[in-house]
């Protein structure tokens, strides 16, 4: 695989035990959202897509919860009375106990902005984070 959004970042994850996704489980994942997944976010899932060691732990991030994500966004806005709303290619990729989430819009090219809301925190807008090769990176 030759990596183009996260070079860097794999330079900065060789000390990890990192268990990558296969390529069949990517196309799983891209037929239960009925689109497919940016091309950042691939080499993310082929290179630590069922875990890593140390890596976000605690966090919702890895590949055998990611089906469940979004619908559990939806139900914080929902529960915590926010004005906003997922879009409708939004894919909810982390999700740290509950009451904070990082999610990317499926239709915004290869390396898509990343945008993060936290329960409690009345705002008008998601809080953008970048995008998805730089903000991942920011992790290690």
């Amino acid at each position: 695989m030759k990596l183009v959004y996260l070079e860097k970042f794999y330079e900065q994850t060789k000390d990890l035990y990192c268990i990558p996704c296969s390529q069949d489980e990517i196309t799983k994942l891209e037929e239960s959202v009925g689109s497919p997944l940016p091309d950042a976010y691939k080499e993310f899932l082929l290179l630590m897509g069922k875990g890593a060691h140390g890596f976000m732990t605690g966090s919702d991030v890895f590949y055998h919860l990611l089906f469940d994500l979004t619908e559990g966004a939806h139900e914080l806005l929902i529960e915590d009375k926010s004005p906003l709303i997922l879009p409708e290619k939004a894919f909810v990729f982390w999700m740290h106990q509950g009451y904070q989430f990082l999610f990317f819009n499926l239709n915004e090219g290869p390396d898509p902005k990343v945008y993060y809301y936290l329960e409690g925190k009345k705002i008008t807008n998601f809080e953008d984070k970048g995008v998805f090769s730089e903000y991942i990176s920011q992790f290690i």
